[in-house]
């Protein structure tokens, strides 16, 4: 009879080396040690001022909320980048692991389609806020978690503007694939 706890145990164990089911909500309440290792394994590939976040941790949610909860995703990791090339290096990371991803910046975003996210990876831009003008003033180099009153501030003060989103808090980058590209 003991061994039956013993296979039940192996099991598990098997299961929760797959992050569809160790980022899940039963993963996540009984394969936490899956859960860990698979952070750790993204940690290592990204710069060290990242920081990779789980459920409960201090920064986790106002990394990953929203301006409403109507279907809102709820990833099971999220990723706040240290410089560009961890998003790149998230993403190549999801994609390998057959996990999504979903970049989030400025907390908007109301497409009922972002609540299919549930526990893959949350990628927060905000710390990717940049902006940099060039000097003969006729480009713009932005950050992709810039947001749009950001944007807008900067180039006012060099005389400079850009069509807007309908709010100043979304990310630039989202509201002008949205709605088109503007000139300067």
């Amino acid at each position: 009879m003991e061994i039956l706890p013993t296979i039940i145990a192996a099991a598990a164990t098997s299961a929760c080396r797959f992050p569809l089911i160790a980022q899940s909500a039963l993963g996540q309440r009984f394969c936490p040690r899956a859960v860990v290792d698979e952070v750790q394994d993204l940690a290592r590939r990204l710069s060290p001022t990242s920081q990779v976040l789980l459920p409960g941790e201090e920064g986790f949610f106002e990394a990953s909320r929203r301006w409403s909860a109507f279907d809102e995703p709820r990833p099971g990791i999220v990723v706040i980048p240290g410089e560009t090339s961890d998003v790149a290096k998230t993403v190549q990371y999801a994609n390998d692991h057959g996990t999504p991803f979903l970049a989030i910046g400025g907390q908007h975003g109301a497409t009922s389609t972002l609540a299919k996210l549930r526990g893959g990876i949350g990628i927060a831009m905000s710390t990717l806020d940049s902006i940099e003008l060039s000097a003969d003033g006729q480009t713009a180099k932005v950050g992709g978690g810039a947001l749009s009153k950001t944007v807008i501030g900067a180039l006012w003060e060099a005389g400079k503007q850009t069509g807007t989103t309908p709010s100043h808090s979304p990310p630039l980058l989202a509201g002008l694939l949205t709605a088109g590209v503007y000139r300067t």
